[in-house]
């Protein structure tokens, strides 16, 4: 059989049809969160890129599951194509549970309300050896018991530069355990844990009552030598009670274990 055209006089021969092409998926690059999820958590040390913005809600979280991701996340999450950054919208738990020498960059979390109790953040509960998260940005809203991060909760031995974090952040419970909240990180610790050109735009409230409990607007508190550097804070910081750790840059630099040699430092904050 031929393919025709019907004209106005009929059917005429050798008509030639375009038909597009459908774009080929390409392999560790994903338009649906749902799918990326899917994707990262079977092969937690892959390299992932987002083509397009995407949002969380369509994966559904169970009672107990305190992360989209579980596991020590080792590969390389990419947000942008090379053209275009793009961004994860409406998480509702921190993405990924530990981050262990992995990579993160280029990418945007958008519109977060995250509520938790322990190690609550938007992008990950935990950052450890050597991990690179560049160029992050998060906005929304953040509450949680205590060890509270507007970008990660705990950062040892590792970096996050050129990132931000702009919204609330809300300690919703009063506890005599110790912690540590800030506007991008709870807890810097490390002679590799750095931060350097970030921006924390917030509004954080919090009942710390103890002297170990700090609250800073970048870091509550910075040890073993972490170093934070070339990074500013704005916003409002309301610690509602007394006697706790509170900074308008980091609520405590002095180390527990190495004293004053090992606290942490600060450059052109």
């Amino acid at each position: 059989d031929q393919l025709v055209e019907e004209g106005t006089d009929g059917y005429k021969d050798d008509y030639t049809f375009t038909v597009a092409k459908s774009k080929a998926e390409q392999p560790g690059v994903y338009t649906s969160f749902k799918q990326l999820v899917t994707a990262m958590q079977s092969n937690l040390s892959g390299v992932y890129t987002l083509a397009s913005d995407m949002t969380a809600d369509e994966v559904s979280l169970g009672d107990k599951q305190t992360s989209y991701l579980t596991g020590a996340f080792t590969g390389s999450l990419i947000g942008s194509d090379g053209t275009k950054s793009y961004a994860i919208y409406d998480l509702k738990k921190p993405l990924f549970g530990e981050l262990n020498g992995a990579t993160v960059e280029k990418l945007s979390l958008k519109d977060v309300n995250i509520s938790a109790k322990d190690d609550t953040a938007t992008l990950a509960k935990e950052a450890n050896n050597n991990t690179h998260i560049d160029n992050v940005h998060a906005d929304g809203a953040i509450a949680g018991e205590r060890s509270i991060g507007g970008l990660v909760s705990q950062v040892n031995n590792s970096t996050i530069s050129n990132s931000s974090y702009t919204g609330r952040i809300t300690n919703t419970y009063k506890t005599v355990a110790s912690y540590q909240i800030g506007g991008l990180v709870g807890k810097l610790s490390g002679p590799r844990g750095l931060i350097d050109k970030t921006i924390a735009s917030i509004d954080l409230s919090s009942n710390a009552t103890q002297g170990d409990q700090s609250i800073g607007g970048i870091v509550g508190a910075v040890e073993n030598s972490a170093l934070i550097s070339n990074s500013y804070a704005e916003g409002n910081l309301n610690n509602v009670q007394r006697f706790a750790n509170v900074g308008g840059v980091v609520g405590n630099l002095w180390d527990p274990v190495g004293g004053l040699e090992k606290s942490g430092r600060l450059s052109n904050v």
